[in-house]
């Protein structure tokens, strides 16, 4: 069988599972200097973003939200 050579492109996404979201998005914006691209919350079955610029206390403070769950970081 013939074996063709496998070219990385690069990463568009990591999922890392941590008890303490909030520190671990702190803890890898600045060991990567990223900011912060998205934050997503679970509303019913399904994901929802919440608004950009939303901070951790809007997101806690935020009628229909749970805390957020799952974030992107970008560089």
């Amino acid at each position: 069988m013939e074996q063709r050579e496998q070219r990385f492109r690069g990463v568009t996404h990591i999922a890392l599972r941590v008890q303490a979201l909030r520190e671990a998005e702190t803890f890898y914006q600045r060991l990567f200097g990223l900011s912060v691209a998205w934050r997503e919350a679970p509303v019913g079955d399904t994901w929802q973003t919440l608004p950009e610029g939303a901070d951790w206390d809007d997101a806690e403070a935020a009628v229909g939200f749970s805390l957020p769950q799952h974030i992107g970081l970008a560089g």
